[in-house]
């Protein structure tokens, strides 16, 4: 799917609470991500764009990277 509202120019329409639970949702899914064994390299407000429900989906997966332990 196509968003095009972005978080960074939405920030001022949404109370507090609100974007606290946003931090929480975009938490949780980066959260899912480390449990495949990958990290995003480059998480920004600029990645983060909302659904039709207001809830963030963060952008970029192609700077995530395979988490290596060890050398």
């Amino acid at each position: 799917e196509f968003y095009e509202r972005k978080l960074d120019s939405e920030l001022s329409n949404f109370p507090k609470k609100d974007l606290i639970l946003m931090f929480l949702l975009l938490c949780k899914g980066v959260q899912k991500l480390h449990s495949f064994g990958y990290f995003h390299s480059f998480i920004s407000i600029k990645n983060i764009v909302l659904n039709p429900k207001n809830e963030p989906i963060l952008l970029g997966l192609t700077n995530c990277q395979k988490i290596k332990i060890g050398r």
